[in-house]
């Protein structure tokens, strides 16, 4: 009787995994739940002009407000649909897919040349949100932990959150954005 059952039940996992399941499930032609606009990222690499913050909870003391005004490089595949966000990906890529997507740059190990032994693992995760035409916020997390006792942080670990709202700048140079 358990082998009957479970023949089933992979027989019915098999049929969802053909027909598909869930909002996400519609052609490009389709707009999402809601009947909200889609808005689309240029294909290529560009840079993105930080144009505002908020929501900032700066625990790991990166002074993310003071970057407004500047600009970080990021690329758009439309091939694949993975934005990759930040100087060598430090936001993180990932799939932008009716207006939203996560970015994630996986966990490793950073540190502060100017100061000698001075180390911490870093990981990054950013939820971003289409408001226009190559214009998004990004909600940023920063978790850093293992932090060495030569960087002089109080702590050994810290999370820094904000959001910042980008825009295409056509008159910047990637990668420096400068």
């Amino acid at each position: 009787m358990k082998i009957a059952k479970l023949s089933v039940t992979f027989a019915v996992l098999a049929m969802l995994g053909f027909t598909g399941c869930g909002s996400s499930d519609s052609s490009p032609d389709e707009t999402p739940d809601g009947g909200e606009t889609l808005y689309g990222i240029s294909p290529g690499t560009y840079c993105y002009k930080i144009t505002s913050v908020s929501a900032v909870n700066d625990g790991c003391d990166l002074g993310v407000a003071n970057m407004v005004g500047s600009a970080l490089p990021g690329t758009y595949d439309a091939s694949t649909g993975i934005l990759t966000l930040g100087t060598q990906g430090s936001l993180g890529g990932g799939v932008i897919t009716y207006n939203k997507g996560t970015l994630v740059r996986q966990k490793g190990t950073m540190s502060d040349l100017g100061t000698p032994g001075c180390s911490w693992d870093q990981e990054d995760t950013t939820q971003i949100t289409m408001t226009a035409q190559n214009q998004f916020t990004a909600a940023v997390t920063e978790k850093q932990d293992s932090i060495a006792p030569a960087c002089g942080f109080a702590s050994t670990s810290c999370v820094s959150t904000w959001t910042w709202t980008f825009v295409i700048d056509g008159t910047l140079t990637p990668p420096s954005c400068k």
